[in-house]
């Protein structure tokens, strides 16, 4: 192959290589979060400790452990259990969604607690409190409570998810029947 060839060969090869359109991946975007689900959780920062927490455990209260106003104020009856990577993104996922709650809703009744799971990034830590009997949950930050929210529309997916976490807990396999 003649000289003048192979240089027209790469001149035609750059040409077209320089040319053609580079290829952009967009970042992954997260969902917005509607300002109701913020303000459930106590700000953004809160919410941050939920998307990308450094540990996830889950822990199981006794019966009758009603409304405390410090996280310390509760007895644990197991835990702390690691929740598996597939549990996390479920309760990210539920938790997260403006549609998991009945909001401007009061039920007359007294949450019984039964499970806890606690989300920490660093030193930071929240923890959902969950009635399965009524279906509230309580949130609280760094031990102090913040609020809480009647989950009617997901009591369902979380009763699924807290029996594939405790599954030799009598109790909480019997949640549902």
């Amino acid at each position: 192959m003649s000289l003048a060839r192979i240089v027209f060969c790469l001149a035609i090869s750059l040409f077209l290589a320089c040319s053609a359109e580079p290829v952009h991946e967009e970042p992954a975007q997260a969902p917005v979060l509607s300002t109701n689900v913020v303000q459930l959780f106590g700000g953004a920062k809160a919410v941050e400790i939920i998307q990308s927490p450094d540990t996830v455990n889950a822990y199981r209260q006794p019966p009758e452990s009603y409304p405390q106003r410090l996280l310390s104020d509760f007895k644990i009856l197991s835990g702390p259990i690691a929740v598996a990577e597939a549990e996390r993104k479920n309760l990210q996922s539920v938790l997260l969604a403006n549609d998991s709650y009945l909001w401007d809703v009061a039920k007359g009744c007294e949450p019984d607690y039964g499970v806890r799971i606690e989300f920490s990034k660093g030193d930071d830590k929240l923890d959902v409190l969950f009635c399965f009997g009524c279906s509230q949950l309580q949130i609280y930050r760094n031990g102090e409570s913040l609020a809480g929210e009647e989950f009617d529309p997901i009591e369902k997916k979380l009763t699924e998810i807290a029996k594939r976490i405790f599954p030799d807990d009598e109790v909480i396999q019997s949640l549902g029947e």
